[in-house]
């Protein structure tokens, strides 16, 4: 008799860590998006952001050789929802989102660097953005 409770309750968990392994975490709906351009002559800006909302940034233009990278990006204030997408208009900088997920203070941080995969390769520009979430 013990057995067979062993082996049913065995079963019974065995299924629901199945059922549970196929649904995945909830996505989070923005509340609203701000959108922020960076400027080249500008190498900090502070914005404000309230939590669960968009956050899009537009880096500056540049020109052939080079691209801009991600090189701080703390995962417990925001969520990456899209890669950095090329400009897709002559003088329009590459742009990346983001969702905010608490409230506090955080930084992303871009760097300018020669195309190519040369991992040594010195900045030849960076950006940062601080964050205030409410």
């Amino acid at each position: 008799m013990t057995r067979r409770v062993i082996v049913y309750l065995g079963l019974v968990f065995g299924l629901m860590s199945l059922v549970g392994c196929q649904s995945g975490p909830v996505p989070i709906k923005p509340k609203g998006t701000v959108n922020v351009a960076l400027e080249t002559g500008k190498k900090v800006t502070t914005i404000g952001l309230k939590v669960e909302h968009l956050l899009v940034v537009t880096l500056p233009p540049v020109p052939p050789g080079l691209s801009w990278q991600i090189a701080f990006h703390d995962s417990r204030y925001l969520k990456q929802v899209s890669d950095l997408k090329p400009a897709s208009v002559v003088d329009a900088g590459a742009t990346i989102s983001f969702v905010s997920l608490v409230r506090g203070k955080t930084r992303l941080r871009f760097l300018l660097v020669p195309t190519g995969n040369d991992r040594e390769a010195r900045p030849v520009d960076q950006q940062e953005l601080v964050l205030e979430i409410q």
